[in-house]
């Protein structure tokens, strides 16, 4: 059963990890967008996001921690740190 987070997001930051989750599922190859892939994405988005994080770069970047850890065919996007 997944741990409750008592983590509260305002709208603006709800647009931006929302934003940032579309963004960085589009980098990854169509044939590696699965449902594991989106939920270890936003998994990463949530947990930096949850620990003060809100620049979209970043977001990006701690979404992307791990990914090769699923053995898929993705090469980092130019835009990770």
């Amino acid at each position: 059963m997944a741990q409750q987070v008592g983590v509260n997001f305002d709208p603006d930051t709800l647009e931006l990890l929302k934003k940032v989750l579309v963004e960085v599922e589009q980098s990854i190859p169509l044939e590696a967008r699965t449902s594991a892939v989106r939920v270890h994405l936003a998994c990463g988005i949530l947990k930096a996001a949850r620990n003060g994080e809100r620049n979209p770069r970043r977001l990006r970047s701690a979404s992307l921690l791990g990914l090769h850890d699923l053995n898929l065919p993705v090469h980092a996007p130019s835009w990770v740190e």
